[in-house]
C-alpha cells in the first residue's frame, strides 16, 4: 500500500496529467452519452460527399481501459472543429462500430465509426412493389418508416417527377433502394448539421433548387505558408475522364404504336472517339411519353458530362461541406483573372485532424500523416453552372423465370383490363397491402 506522503508526492503529476486530458480549448471536441472527457479526440479522418453517407474515423483517448461500448452503439454523438475565430464547427452523426485499440502507458485508446441515420438503412433488406407513385412519394414512405430519420425536401421541379406504374423492390436493401430511386431522378442528397450539434438532416435537391452557401464565401487561392491567418485553397488543378457520349431509351407501350424512345449526346467534344452509347431498354411503360424519356436521358446524359472535368484541390478550409458554394479569388483558371465564372459547388471532401494535445498526452502517441493541432483536407468541385446529377447504380436483377398468383381486387367483379391485361401477386412481394 503506498504511503501518504507518496500519494501527496504524485497528486501535482497526476493533475498535470489529467488536466492534459481535458478538452477545454481544443482543436478537436466530442459528446457522447459518457461522461465529460470520458473519451478525448486524438484525431479523426472522413469522407463526406454528394450522394453518399459520410463517414468519419475518430481515434479517442481515456485514462481507462475498460470503458463499455456497447451503450455507444447507436447513440447520437456530436464531433466539433475548432475554427480560426474560435467558433466551432459541428458534425452530428451515430456510432455505427466502436473498437478497444489497446493501451499505452497510463492511456488507452479506442476507434469510433461515425455516420448519418441512413447508414442504418444498409442493414434492412426486402422485396416489394410499389404502384401508381412517383419515386419520390416511394424514397418519403421508406425514410419514414424510421424513427430516427430527419429529412427536407428541397425539389424545384417537383411536378417532372411522374408516378411509375410499377416500382419494385427486389431483395434490394432499403439504402441501395432509395439511392437508385434518387438518382434516377437526377436527385442529389447531402447532410446538414445544426448549429447545436444536437441533429442531422437529410437534404434532398434537384439541379435547380437553391443549394447551399459556403460560410466563407470567398476562399483564396495561395500557397501554403506558415504564416496565413485564414483559411485557403492551397492546390487546385483539373481532373478529365473519358465517360459515355450519348444515352438512348426505350420503353414498350403496349397502348402505343410505336416504343416510347429517346436519345441525347453529349456537347463535350469527343476528340477521335467514337460513339459510346449508352442504351437502356425499360419496361413496360417506364416513360408516359417521349417527353418523359427526353428529360431522362438528359438527366443520365448530364451524369455523365459531369465527370468529364472535375477540379480537385487541397486546402485547410475548415467549413467546406458538400453542396456548398463558394467563390475562389486569386486562383489563374477562376479566381477573377480569367473570363471564367469563379462560382464552385463542393462535391466531396476528405478531412484529416489531429488534436492539439498536451505535451503530458502528446509523448505517448503516435499520429501518422497530419502534424499536432492541424487540419487539412482533399476536395473536388465543379462550376456552379455545371447540372449536378448523380451517377446511377445498377439495379438487382432476378434472374431465371418466376411464379405468381392471379389475383383480383376486393370489390370489384372484375380486375382485368380492356387488354385482358391480368393482375398477378408474387410469392415475394411483401407489406401489409402487397397488391392494391
Amino acid at each position: 500500500m503506498l504511503s501518504l506522503d507518496t500519494l501527496i508526492a504524485a497528486l501535482p503529476g497526476l493533475d498535470a496529467f489529467y488536466r492534459a486530458l481535458s478538452q477545454h480549448a481544443r482543436l478537436l471536441e466530442l459528446k457522447t452519452p459518457l461522461a465529460a472527457d470520458t473519451l478525448l479526440p486524438e484525431r479523426f479522418a472522413g469522407r463526406e460527399a454528394l450522394s453518399e453517407t459520410f463517414c468519419f474515423d475518430l481515434d479517442c483517448l481515456s485514462p481507462s481501459a475498460h470503458i463499455d461500448l456497447k451503450p455507444l452503439i447507436g447513440e447520437c454523438v456530436t464531433l466539433s472543429l475548432r475554427q480560426a475565430d474560435g467558433s466551432l464547427r459541428r458534425w452530428h452523426a451515430h456510432v455505427t462500430h466502436a473498437a478497444q485499440l489497446g493501451a499505452d502507458g497510463g492511456l488507452a485508446r479506442y476507434r469510433l465509426v461515425l455516420e448519418p441515420w441512413l447508414a442504418f438503412l444498409r442493414h434492412r433488406r426486402t422485396s416489394r412493389i410499389f404502384q401508381d407513385q412517383s419515386a419520390l412519394d416511394v424514397v418519403q414512405a421508406v425514410l419514414g418508416d424510421y424513427p430516427v430519420a430527419r429529412f427536407d425536401v428541397r425539389v424545384a421541379n417537383a411536378g417532372t417527377i411522374a408516378p411509375r406504374p410499377l416500382i419494385t423492390q427486389y431483395r434490394e436493401t432499403d439504402f441501395d433502394f432509395v439511392q437508385r430511386l434518387l438518382a434516377e431522378e437526377g436527385l442529389s442528397y447531402w447532410f446538414e448539421h445544426a448549429e447545436s450539434g444536437d441533429e442531422h438532416r437529410l437534404v434532398i435537391a434537384d439541379p435547380a433548387a437553391d443549394w447551399p452557401a459556403c460560410p466563407q464565401a470567398s476562399v483564396r487561392f495561395t500557397r501554403l505558408s506558415a504564416t496565413d491567418s485564414a483559411d485557403a485553397i492551397h492546390s487546385f488543378g483539373a481532373w478529365r475522364e473519358v465517360r459515355s457520349t450519348q444515352v438512348t431509351l426505350s420503353a414498350w407501350d403496349d397502348t402505343a404504336l410505336v416504343a416510347t424512345a429517346a436519345q441525347q449526346t453529349s456537347a463535350w467534344p469527343a476528340g477521335e472517339l467514337p460513339a459510346l452509347e449508352q442504351y437502356f431498354g425499360e419496361g413496360e411503360r417506364r416513360y408516359a411519353d417521349s417527353a418523359a424519356a427526353e428529360r431522362m436521358a438528359g438527366l443520365r446524359m448530364q451524369a455523365q458530362e459531369r465527370a468529364v472535368k472535375t477540379w480537385a484541390g487541397e486546402s485547410s478550409v475548415r467549413v467546406f461541406a458538400p453542396a456548398q458554394r463558394f467563390t475562389l479569388v486569386d486562383h489563374d483558371a477562376f479566381g477573377g483573372l480569367s473570363g471564367r465564372d469563379p462560382k464552385l459547388t463542393v462535391l466531396w471532401v476528405e478531412h484529416e485532424a489531429a488534436n492539439n494535445l498536451d505535451s503530458d498526452a502528446r509523448e505517448l502517441l503516435t499520429v501518422v500523416g497530419v502534424e499536432r493541432g492541424t487540419y487539412r483536407n482533399r476536395f473536388a468541385a465543379l462550376p456552379a453552372a455545371v447540372p449536378i446529377v448523380p451517377d446511377m447504380p445498377a439495379r438487382p436483377r432476378a434472374p431465371g423465370s418466376h411464379t405468381a398468383r392471379v389475383v383480383g381486387v376486393e370489390g370489384e367483379t372484375v380486375s382485368t383490363t380492356r387488354d385482358h391485361r391480368i393482375k398477378i401477386q408474387f410469392p415475394w412481394q411483401r407489406g401489409a397491402a402487397p397488391t392494391p
